[in-house]
């Protein structure tokens, strides 16, 4: 008995040291030994010391001397407002980034949708406001723009979060691939996801289909949806979002066990799949491409298309009719 505890105890101790040099590697040092060095970057700052509130959409999450600022400026009881910054917030059945968002912060500013949480407000897709929409090629390009995730996890939702659902998701975009017509697969262009993650997109795109054109530029996104007759979106997060609130016709697919949908977003997707905008099966999207490719503005016009497109839009990618006017209600009304 005493050897075998003796036994336990060295293997205890040897989890604990490896636990330990875990913790000591992947830790970044500017926020434990680095911390200090931070801080007075931070105090040399030409910033407010006191400012009546903070508001960003990105930097709570990626801009460590912004983060080292706003720590400090909310210990002192600054209220700290974050804007929401993409797609796949307010739809996803859950996702930790949402919940992290609304956790820490005071207010958190929506596209549109609200849930029962007291901090939500629905100002609007602030991003899209004064562009101009309905602005299409209607003999341009059959736009794809795929999606990959990290091959480690390392932030958790209802998206694909394994190699295994990665590749699924990669072999679904080739089947929908495999079922357009041949004229229309000579209009395709397929935009990687960026980043890679090394998952060498753009030769296995090459690999499955010779010929096909991939635009592996790092340009902005919107004006290739612009140059587009059709776009078609293949996971839920923000493209598909800004396509629709700019009125520029869009497909949409993905596997709904992968890409699972809470049940308030439910009903506004199912308005898209009742007029054809949005699918299930890679198959069935492409049957839909090749329906309507010779006469997309026909299809994208219609009264129950547009209407379909305007009541999900004016949940989660609404654009405000007054939005200096909306964002101030939403950061000094009191909400009960």
């Amino acid at each position: 008995v005493r050897k075998k505890f003796l036994m336990n105890t060295e293997i205890h101790k040897g989890f604990d040291n490896c636990l330990r040099t875990m913790i000591s590697n992947q830790i970044p040092k500017i926020y434990l030994e680095g911390y200090g060095t931070l801080q007075s970057v931070v105090d040399k700052l030409p910033w407010p010391t006191l400012p009546k509130a903070i508001f960003t959409s990105g930097s709570y999450n990626g801009d460590d001397v912004f983060k080292g600022w706003a720590g400090l400026r909310v210990e002192s009881g600054v209220p700290l407002l974050i804007g929401q910054h993409g797609g796949n917030l307010g739809t996803a059945l859950w996702t930790s980034s949402e919940d992290h968002e609304i956790a820490i912060s005071d207010r958190y500013l929506t596209w549109g949708w609200s849930d029962t949480n007291s901090k939500q407000f629905p100002v609007g897709a602030l991003k899209h406001i004064g562009k101009s929409d309905g602005v299409w090629d209607p003999e341009g390009t059959l736009l794809l723009v795929s999606s990959v995730m990290p091959r480690y996890s390392y932030v958790m939702g209802s998206f694909t979060v394994s190699v295994v659902q990665t590749e699924l998701n990669l072999d679904d975009q080739y089947k929908f691939v495999r079922g357009l017509r041949k004229d229309i697969f000579e209009n395709l262009v397929v935009r990687p996801f960026m980043p890679d993650w090394d998952w060498a997109q753009p030769e296995r795109w090459q690999d499955q289909f010779s010929g096909i054109q991939v635009d592996s530029t790092r340009g902005p996104i919107e004006p290739l949806i612009r140059e587009s007759r059709l776009y078609v979106a293949t996971y839920n997060a923000t493209t598909f979002l800004d396509s629709l609130s700019l009125n520029i016709p869009t497909i949409m697919f993905w596997n709904p066990k992968h890409w699972e949908l809470r049940s308030s977003a439910e009903p506004y997707f199912e308005k898209l799949r009742q007029v054809g905008i949005f699918h299930s099966y890679p198959e069935d999207a492409a049957n839909k491409v090749s329906e309507i490719w010779d006469n997309v503005h026909e299809w994208w016009n219609r009264v129950d298309v547009q209407e379909a497109r305007k009541i999900f839009c004016n949940r989660y990618a609404r654009l405000p009719q007054k939005p200096i006017k909306e964002l101030k209600q939403a950061i000094t009304t009191t909400k009960q």
